[in-house]
């Protein structure tokens, strides 16, 4: 099993709080006893945002610079999208 791609907190959230408008257009993200479904729901968000960039066909993850901490992700972009 490979490790989970992290994510950055900010992009979980946004993440998290697209879903919950889908199923609850409505409802506010900071009512309802949210927060405990909120958590799940950013739980759920983590999950699916590390998965998807995973199955991404030919994503790559290399460090910055040899000397570097820090990694970036190259996503191509779907043929379709590159003719615009």
């Amino acid at each position: 099993m490979t490790r989970p791609i992290p994510i950055p907190p900010e992009v979980v959230e946004a993440a998290a709080k697209a879903a919950w408008k889908i199923y609850w257009p409505g409802i506010e993200w900071e009512t309802l006893g949210a927060i405990r479904l909120a958590e799940m729901f950013r739980e759920m968000a983590a999950a699916s945002l590390s998965a998807g960039l995973a199955a991404w066909p030919r994503m790559e993850i290399e460090r910055f610079a040899p000397w570097s901490k820090d990694r970036t992700i190259h996503l191509p972009l779907p043929q379709e999208a590159r003719d615009e």
